[in-house]
């Protein structure tokens, strides 16, 4: 984007508003995220967890963790690269 792109979008104020914009999507991001991991921990570290997903369908709250560690990191992305 060229400079004076930035510039002209800075000054009408539409730059400080896409920042936010992208800020809240990080913000509902991480807390997603942060319910994913502690669905995953349910689901594999507490008793009732375990027997909810007994077997091969542990592998839902596993993954759920993973993906959930994935989003978190693309949600500090975002915030990082809104705050500049």
């Amino acid at each position: 984007m060229p400079l004076a792109e930035i510039v002209r979008l800075e000054r009408s104020g539409l730059g400080f508003r896409a920042r936010n914009a992208v800020k809240g999507l990080a913000i509902i991001l991480a807390l997603l995220a942060v319910a994913g991991m502690i669905f995953g921990w349910w689901g594999l570290e507490t008793v009732s967890g375990r027997r909810h997903f007994d077997e091969m369908a542990g592998m839902i709250p596993l993954f759920a963790g993973f993906g959930s560690i994935v989003l978190l990191l693309v949600a500090a992305v975002l915030f990082f690269l809104a705050r500049r």
